[in-house]
Order: structure tokens, then sequence, then C-alpha cells
């Protein structure tokens, strides 16, 4: 299984923070090169009540993100590439009592470890 924590990625506000922004967004893509391959993928942008928010439309399947990532030489989106969180390769029981618990227990919702529903 693959992890987004593990896999090199691109954020929107990255980009965006570059000085060659307006060029950028003239362009509507963006040149990724990646050793010597160069990839461009495009931008497109929504109209919201603050003013417009930026994404990649992933080279794939289209889907407007904000991050990209970079696998097996291809820039796509966490769906296309298959990526999971860390916390999704935990089983339910594991999850409720690693993650779950002591964070329940810490704020005072939870005094005893948690029982597995259904048993």
């Amino acid at each position: 299984m693959r992890l987004i924590e593990d896999t090199p990625r691109l954020d929107i506000a990255d980009v965006k923070a570059l000085d060659s922004w307006p060029d950028i967004i003239e362009a509507g893509t963006v040149t990724i090169v990646v050793g010597t391959t160069s990839m461009k993928i495009a931008l497109g942008s929504d109209q919201t009540l603050f003013g417009r928010r930026w994404y990649f439309a992933c080279p794939s399947c289209s889907s407007h993100r904000r991050h990209v990532y970079l696998v097996a030489g291809r820039v796509v989106c966490r769906t296309c590439a298959g990526l999971k969180y860390w916390i999704q390769s935990l089983p339910g029981s594991s999850w409720r009592r690693d993650v779950a618990a002591p964070v329940l227990r810490r704020i005072g919702g939870l005094s005893k470890a948690p029982t597995v529903l259904g048993r």
C-alpha cells in the first residue's frame, strides 16, 4: 500500500508563492520537471466569496485538486495513484485503541479502554 505521507507532493499554495505566479496564471499550466522528463499540469480556479480558489486539474481524471503526487514517474491525484493515509491502513479496532482512545482520554471523554462493538 502506498502512503500519502511517504509520497512527494506538490501543493497549489507552493506554486502560488512563486515569483512567476502571474506568468503561470496566464499560461494556465505549470510545468513539473522530474529528472529529464517534464510534465504540464493544467490549472483552474473557481470564484468564491473571498476571491479565487486555485487548483490543479489531475492529468489522469481532470478532478480539481489542491495537491498532486509524483508516483511511478507521473503526476496524479491521490485517488488515481491509489494513495492512502497511514491511519487508513489500521484495522478499525486498532484505530480505536491506538488513535481515538488516547485523544478522547486527553479531552476527558473516555475513562476506560474502548470495547469492540458487536462482541
